[in-house]
């Protein structure tokens, strides 16, 4: 990335040559190219110039447009990414801004906004002024946006508001375009894909309440799905494959907005090599290398100069000197155990996370449970169940849920009533399920020592089981009567499969006594 001023762009014909980028600069490179491969200027190449012509107009008339709303920033030392951010920060940002102020109950949301758009702006001045910098730079950078981002989560559901907050919360995940390393404009367009649910909601709010109040609610939600469009327009103008810091530019360090950092300065020359040691006493002086040889050559010139003298100064090794000849040598015996270092010691185990239970975006957590008892109460028929990371725990699910997962789980007993798609089980060891009503689908794979437990009306319409790399995984069903013992059938583990007729045929392998 760099930075163009207006002069520059006022006399093309003395400008440096501009990195591409669908910009002012790339569609006059692009016109230039056109001419330089032209060698007769058909009627083709002239219909295609006038187009190029016609793209440099516009891009130029976009540009002095963002100019004129600059506010003093200093049009030379701004460069037109910036110029075209405060363009579309007034165009689409401060709209969506007024519709948020109309509520009190929404200035959360207000405010989050006009920190986090205000700080874009800081960083994209930032990188058409200095280099990459360093990961740790960079965050501390970012770190007003990554608070936006996480004072924007808002889990109250009971709330008349929580379509406003969800939404908005969807959307400040877009600001990781800043650090997508392709493709940035499709974060954004992910995220309105998410914040939509949420945003025909507040339509929907808006248009049953009616009047200037409900007006207010359904300006809210299209402004902000206009400003998401606006924003992968912008990108797709600036920052098409991803925010470029400016290769010529100086340190982030050194940064202060609406100032260029200092270019680094020439390096310093490096030190000068350390004089030569003195030759031994009786040695002679190395000779200059002939013929001005420098380094490894100078090295070796001087050894075959120096000839035998070379190994004057060593001493010689009599046989007294030699350990099998010394009566006093000393002996090497093994160290105690005690005296041994611990390293063979397991290596320190991982400091134990907090046991949490929350819902995210659809989906109750649980996790890092031990040895405890958890029951998930207020779980909807909408929302999916995650277990996790749990041992020796039991888990109870009081409601109907969407589908359940036990992933990475030992010695952890779940009980639930209905499941309305599937019981996923991942990468568990001795486990328990029980299922009350009904499940439509046990699903297990690589687990051992797991028993699926069904009760009368879950054997009634019972339920397809899928396993793969599994071992003693049982199904246990009820007696005939209540007063009958359960019944536990051990689900396959190998399989015989031969081919007949050009297709394969997979039985269950049967031990007999």
């Amino acid at each position: 990335m760099f930075c163009c001023s207006k002069k520059q762009q006022h006399s093309p014909d003395t400008r440096p040559e501009p990195e591409p980028q669908d910009t002012l600069e790339s569609v006059y490179l692009e016109s230039v190219q056109l001419l330089n491969n032209s060698t007769e200027m058909s009627d083709a190449t002239a219909q295609r110039l006038e187009a190029v012509c016609a793209r440099l107009e516009a891009v130029a008339a976009r540009l002095a447009a963002g100019g004129s709303s600059a506010g003093g920033a200093g049009g030379d030392d701004v460069h037109p990414s910036v110029l075209g951010w405060d363009e579309f920060f007034k165009a689409d940002v401060q709209p969506f801004l007024d519709a948020a102020s109309k509520f009190k109950e929404l200035e959360p949301i207000a405010n989050g906004a006009r920190t986090g758009f205000n700080h874009t702006r800081v960083v994209i001045d930032a990188a058409s002024k200095c280099k990459k910098p360093p990961q740790d730079q960079l965050m501390k950078l970012l770190e007003p946006i990554v608070q936006v981002i996480t004072k924007s989560d808002f889990n109250d559901n009971r709330s008349a508001w929580f379509p406003q907050f969800k939404a908005w919360n969807e959307t400040t995940q877009s600001f990781q375009w800043l650090i997508a390393p392709s493709a940035p404009a499709s974060v954004v367009q992910n995220q309105l894909e998410s914040s939509d649910f949420y945003l025909i909601k507040v339509l929907t709010s808006g248009k049953a309440k009616g009047g200037a109040e409900g007006d207010n609610i359904a300006s809210f939600a299209k402004t902000l799905k206009n400003l998401m469009l606006k924003l992968q327009d912008y990108i797709k103008d600036f920052h098409k494959t991803g925010l470029t810091w400016n290769a010529k530019g100086g340190d982030l360090s050194s940064y202060k907005g609406g100032s260029a950092p200092a270019a680094p300065g020439a390096p310093a020359p490096p030190a000068a090599p350390p004089a030569p040691a003195p030759p031994a006493p009786g040695a002679p002086a190395p000779a200059a290398a002939v013929g001005g040889a420098s380094g490894m050559d100078a090295v070796f010139a001087s050894i075959r100069c120096s000839g035998d003298g070379v190994t004057g100064g060593l001493k010689k090794v009599t046989n007294d000197m030699k350990t099998k000849n010394m009566k006093d040598a000393p002996t090497l015996a093994p160290t105690s155990k005690a005296a041994t270092p611990a390293a063979a010691a397991p290596v320190a185990a991982a400091a134990k996370k907090d046991a949490k239970l929350y819902n995210s975006k659809g989906t109750w957590f649980v996790e890092y449970y031990d040895n405890a008892t958890v029951e998930v109460a207020d779980a909807q028929m909408k929302e999916n169940v995650f277990i996790t990371r749990c041992n020796k725990t039991q888990i109870k699910i009081a409601s109907k849920v969407k589908s359940i997962t036990l992933d990475s789980c030992k010695h952890v007993t779940v009980q639930f009533q209905n499941v309305v798609s599937v019981f996923e089980i991942i990468n568990c060891d001795r486990c328990t399920i029980f299922c009350d009503e009904t499940v439509p689908t046990v699903s297990i794979d690589k687990s051992s020592g797991i028993s699926v437990n069904l009760s009368r009306k879950g054997v009634a319409t019972p339920p397809q089981l899928v396993t793969s790399n599994i071992s003693e995984v049982n199904l246990v069903i009820p007696g005939k009567t209540d007063n009958d013992d359960p019944i536990e059938i051990p689900l396959p583990e190998q399989y015989i499969t031969i081919i007949k007729d050009g297709k394969l045929h997979t039985e269950c392998v049967s031990h007999s006594g």
